[in-house]
């Protein structure tokens, strides 16, 4: 985790490849042509229809853009002559597209079908609806292209409220967690989490290659356990929006650790500040309780209720009356 974030969302693509035989079964894509094109890359999650082209108008076109042609553009390329037909697609295929996707179960132009050939771009089609097909696809490539930080900590679920443990190695994260989970909150991710930022959120998951090593957590002195094996389903999630940082640190006497909660600390993770709570860790001091207590006083914030600033203001006015009745007797001669 670093104080500006690590952006890299500009620079992340998908193979057409991995579009095509991650949805194939969802949305019942069929390739026709352009079978030599599948290593060409998607490079935003943005869906065009490029009705705009088609009609001659070519600034501004998203060209890493995954193309769909839906119902309206089919129908304008078919009242078209040949001619002008050949032309509208030639526009069209002269941009470096990644792919194009044909809705509504329409089938290809000939001609398209040939040119995606020569010019090895992937042509598809789908039987279903033009919106649901691009609500599916954007949906899918928002989450594989997101701007993402690999983080060495725990992603736990406490009250609804995401808490991601940082510390050094050894501090105590794991344990931490685990006793959360023993007191009924769910455990996303050990060790290793994956932040994906996704608008204004951030939600974090595991990193873990496959479904076999998901929920694992290796326990200093009694080795790796399985969480689900332990404590059932109850005590898992798959990812978790992250709300809150708790960094775990050695307690340092030479530290002035917060004592009213009136300051708010900050850390940024991919462009978005998140509150940081610093717990100082010695022998004796219950973490999980402070961790509960971390997930409930977050939530009361949310409600617009912080319990240090309002005690600070009705100390305020305490202390503004007190210095009125000092200043009444002062005045008084008699």
């Amino acid at each position: 985790m670093t104080e500006s974030g690590n952006i890299m969302g500009n620079s992340k693509s998908i193979k057409v490849k991995d579009v095509y035989e991650d949805n194939q079964e969802l949305i019942d894509l069929k390739m026709v042509a352009g079978f030599n094109g599948l290593d060409r890359e998607v490079r935003s999650s943005y869906i065009n229809r490029p009705a705009f082209v088609l009609t001659g108008y070519t600034e501004h076109f998203p060209a890493y853009s995954l193309q769909v042609l839906g119902n309206r553009e089919m129908n304008y390329l078919k009242k078209l002559k040949k001619k002008e037909r050949e032309k509208a697609i030639d526009r069209l295929l002269s941009f470096s597209i990644p792919c194009i996707i044909i809705t509504r179960g329409y089938q290809p132009f000939d001609y398209l079908k040939k040119e995606c050939n020569r010019l090895d771009i992937p042509l598809f089609t789908a039987p279903g609806n033009t919106h649901n097909i691009q609500k599916t696809l954007h949906f899918y490539l928002e989450d594989k292209l997101a701007p993402e930080e690999i983080i060495h900590g725990t992603l736990v679920d406490v009250y609804g409220i995401g808490l991601l443990f940082t510390g050094v190695s050894g501090i105590g994260k794991s344990e931490t967690a685990l006793d959360l989970v023993a007191r009924g909150h769910r455990l996303v991710a050990d060790d290793v989490v994956r932040v994906k930022r996704r608008g204004n959120i951030l939600i974090g998951e595991g990193v873990e290659p496959s479904e076999i090593f998901k929920h694992h957590m290796e326990i200093r002195g009694i080795g790796i356990v399985n969480i689900g094996f332990l404590y059932g389903i109850r005590a898992l999630r798959l990812h978790k929006r992250v709300e809150v940082i708790v960094n775990l640190r050695e307690w340092n006497a030479e530290v002035d650790y917060t004592r009213t909660g009136l300051e708010t600390r900050l850390t940024n993770i991919l462009g978005i500040d998140l509150p940081l709570v610093e717990i100082p860790l010695v022998p004796g001091k219950n973490i999980a309780t402070l961790c509960e207590l971390v997930a409930m006083n977050h939530i009361l914030k949310e409600m617009g209720i912080d319990t240090a600033k309002i005690l600070n203001s009705e100390l305020i006015k305490l202390m503004k009356k007190q210095a009125k009745k000092i200043t009444r007797l002062e005045e008084d001669q008699e």
